[in-house]
């Protein structure tokens, strides 16, 4: 088999994972409400589904007929886009792990439920928003993987401002429900990464 062939395949792959995984864990969350929360925040909803349809053209284009954007090709050696594919299923394990810790509570919204605990295990006892690193990881892992900054960067750059829009608002209304609790909780965890002390 041509070997840029087992790569497109393996891009494919990870990327039908993920999307596996993800519908595997909304089974058990409230869909319902985070449509109505949507339609209070319309750009929210915008960026989410603007950014989202980017990633998945730029990766489609790159598996079913690469050469439309092999003006953006790397040329990275092999041993790189193999490194890049172990990053892509490091990046899955991470994010089943941190949809499994969360459980319902996950929510496309920026909302919390009746009943809302505040999660601090898994991948959570270290970050604070696991899933947001997991989408900036799997940036890296297609850069790698597909040997294509395009690809690579729509879907870093893509995360990064999901992140950068989003995260302080999510913290905003964990505050407001947690209170001191999780003050307490951002002075032992990262944002994105761990900490290096505490």
């Amino acid at each position: 088999m041509d070997k840029e062939l087992e790569f497109r395949i393996a891009a494919a792959a990870v990327f039908l994972l993920m999307i596996a995984i993800r519908l595997h864990f909304l089974r058990g969350t409230d869909r319902a409400g985070d449509m109505r929360e949507s339609r209070k925040r319309p750009v929210d909803r915008f960026l989410l589904i603007s950014l989202g349809t980017l990633w998945m053209v730029a990766l489609a284009v790159y598996v079913i007929y690469p050469p439309l954007i092999s003006w953006a090709a790397l040329g990275l050696p092999p041993w790189a886009r193999w490194i890049g594919l172990g990053a892509g299923c490091a990046m899955l394990a991470l994010f089943a792990w941190a949809h499994a810790a969360i459980g319902k509570f996950f929510s496309f919204s920026m909302r919390t439920i009746e009943g809302h605990k505040l999660i601090t295990s898994g991948p959570y006892h270290w970050v604070r928003h696991p899933i947001y690193t997991v989408f900036m990881g799997f940036g890296v892992a297609y850069l790698l993987l597909c040997s294509n900054w395009l690809v690579g960067l729509c879907w870093l750059g893509g995360a990064v401002i999901i992140a950068a829009c989003r995260v302080k608002t999510e913290e905003a209304v964990l505050i407001a429900k947690f209170g001191d609790q999780y003050r307490a909780y951002i002075k032992t965890t990262g944002r994105f990464f761990p900490r290096l002390w505490r």
